[in-house]
């Protein structure tokens, strides 16, 4: 159960023996380990290096996946810096673009969909709070942003009300 310690073996091997076979397996297991350990950034720096250096291997669809998990789980409250979710849509999107009949690619979808719905719920905040302050033209900006790029989210239809209310504030009628 101590992920670090286990981390930093298999860090070790890789070290030791950096051309074998063993070590290129030791790099992912150790980027699973820090992942365990919750420690996401060098999990993350891990798989870079892994990616990096072995760019056509058979586990880059779980390396990508694992990335893209050490993003996902930092994905926090939407009053936060949306980034993680950012990061690990742009990850999941490459891992099922590359790799679409993979394991990995349909837990990816899922959590895709949860990472839009995070990224639409912050902008559909942010247009709220300018709505709340009477600046409808930026809040119209960040409801359309809703309903042409997350419209397949729980936010759509709040969206479309909203961006109705905002054009009516301004009396624009259709």
């Amino acid at each position: 159960q101590n992920f670090l310690a286990a981390a930093e073996a298999f860090e070790e091997i890789d070290k030791q023996h950096p051309y074998s076979k063993l070590a290129k397996k030791s790099k992912i297991l150790a980027a699973y380990a820090y992942y365990l350990s919750k420690n996401y950034v060098d999990s993350v720096f891990t798989i870079d290096r892994f990616i990096s250096l072995h760019p056509a291997d058979k586990l880059m669809p779980y390396a990508l996946y694992l990335k893209g998990l050490c993003h996902f789980e930092r994905i926090d409250n939407v009053d936060l810096d949306q980034s993680p979710s950012r990061n690990s849509k742009k990850i999941f999107e490459e891992l099922i673009k590359k790799f679409p009949d993979s394991v990995y690619s349909k837990d990816a979808k899922k959590k895709l969909l949860i990472a839009n719905d995070q990224l639409a719920a912050k902008e559909m905040d942010i247009g709220r709070y300018y709505q709340e302050r009477n600046r409808h033209l930026a809040a119209i900006e960040r409801f359309k942003i809703v309903i042409n790029d997350y419209n397949t989210t729980a936010q759509t239809p709040e969206a479309l009300y909203r961006l109705t209310e905002s054009y009516l504030s301004l009396g624009i009628i259709g």
